[in-house]
């Protein structure tokens, strides 16, 4: 639960928008705090500010390591003789589903 209200606190925060959980963490973070958590965030994460709140950042990160470390360095083709994939995006699907993180 801390995590993902983390994770709404960061996409607030990015947005410039204000709800329910940035303001009740404004009785304890000042504006000045505020803007030195956003850009420690963007300096560690650059670009890879994750949009989605049920994803971090740092998840996506150790996700892109752990398939650079395996054999799981390409997305299959969509198609494969005019027909889906299927075959290979199993495949691709089960290497992801061996990995082991988070």
């Amino acid at each position: 639960m801390i995590r993902k209200l983390s994770l709404l606190y960061v996409k607030e925060l990015k947005d410039n928008r204000s709800s329910v959980v940035r303001e009740y963490l404004a009785k304890s973070i000042n504006p000045d705090e505020e803007k030195k958590i956003l850009q420690t965030l963007r300096n560690r994460y650059s670009d890879m500010l994750e949009d989605d709140i049920n994803f971090s950042s740092d998840q996506s990160e150790e996700l892109r390591e752990k398939i650079s470390q395996e054999d799981v360095r390409a997305y299959p083709d969509i198609y494969k003789d005019e027909e889906l994939n299927l075959s290979e995006t199993k495949a691709f699907l089960l290497k992801l589903s061996l990995l082991n993180f988070f």
